[in-house]
């Protein structure tokens, strides 16, 4: 898996695991992974269990640690889930399966919602996400405002 990374990626990997690895042994422990864990999400605690679980699932060689590989094919598969999410978002919006969500798409949306939206309201949305101009957001512009967030610019 981590031959779907750039150097770069695996860098930033290798920086996130050694910082984990408190003791310097070369992969991340029971205990180490659950500080990490509570490190990145203070408000969702894991029960013992449930790291051992995590461990094991990630856990290809059978010493009941997370080495560097297991780390990256950890967090990978933590990505592809969060796309999956993001995929169903996505067509939650594309009504017609075009591939692209129109102004339209989101003014129908949000205000099946509820929110009392206008179409030149959605039509900035779109424009603040619209990196190439279509006048539409396709999945890659979607994925980054999801991933970034998103800024309404205002038009002048």
């Amino acid at each position: 898996m981590s031959a779907q990374l750039r150097q770069e990626e695996i860098d930033e990997l290798r920086a996130a695991f050694d910082s984990f690895d408190a003791d310097g042994s070369g992969s991340i422990s029971h205990d180490e992974l659950a500080k990490m864990l509570t490190q990145i999400s203070p408000h969702q605690r894991l029960t013992k269990d449930q790291i051992i679980l995590m461990v094991k699932t990630f856990d290809k060689n059978g010493d009941n640690q997370i080495d560097f590989q297991e780390f990256m094919d950890m967090m990978l598969s933590v990505q592809r889930n969060k796309d999956d999410e993001l995929s169903d978002v996505f067509s939650f919006f594309d009504k017609d399966n075009s591939g692209t969500i129109t102004a339209e798409e989101i003014m129908n949306v949000m205000r099946s919602l509820g929110e009392r939206v206008t179409l030149e309201e959605c039509q900035l949305m779109v424009k603040s996400v619209d990196v190439d101009g279509s006048g539409n957001i396709d999945k890659d512009e979607f994925f980054k405002m999801m991933r970034n967030g998103f800024e309404v610019q205002h038009l002048d």
